[in-house]
């Protein structure tokens, strides 16, 4: 017996230029909180460095999950890492060079890389940005146990 079942269609709405226009509008957006913020945070190079290559070998390290929809990767725990320890502006930059270099491993379409791009410098802009907002109103330092309740 014939299935009258008919193909599957691609799931998603097309990329158009306007949302390729609202991307790039919330990537300048990201840029001008990147640069007013920059002065906030701790431009510590080794550091910054550190994290960095952490960040970039966990995304190009990733695994896919048994599903295949899925991929796990330590990219998170980098970013949060550097939106802790140096700010909100040091992570995004880490997060757009990340992002960068994922998108020639992982060859994605120009939707997704830019897509990504706006998720990794704003994910970790707005986390470091929001910690270290909380942690100063709290008035917590490393030594406080609240701290790390925070991150």
């Amino acid at each position: 017996m014939e299935s009258s079942a008919t193909p599957p269609v691609e799931q998603g709405r097309p990329f158009t230029w306007r949302v390729a226009a609202v991307l790039v509008a919330a990537l300048v957006a990201a840029g001008v909180v990147v640069w007013l913020r920059a002065g906030e945070a701790t431009w510590h190079l080794p550091t910054l460095l550190a994290v960095a290559t952490l960040a970039i070998v966990g995304d190009l390290t990733a695994v896919e999950a048994a599903s295949g929809k899925l991929q796990i990767s330590g990219t998170g725990l980098g970013l949060i890492i550097c939106a802790v320890l140096l700010g909100g502006a040091p992570a995004a930059i880490v997060g757009v060079v990340t992002a960068a270099i994922s998108a020639v491993r992982w060859r994605n379409s120009v939707g997704g890389f830019l897509i990504n791009l706006v998720a990794y410098a704003w994910y970790p802009l707005a986390s470091g940005v929001l910690f270290h907002t909380l942690s100063s109103w709290f008035g917590l330092t490393q030594h406080d146990p609240a701290y790390f309740f925070l991150v």
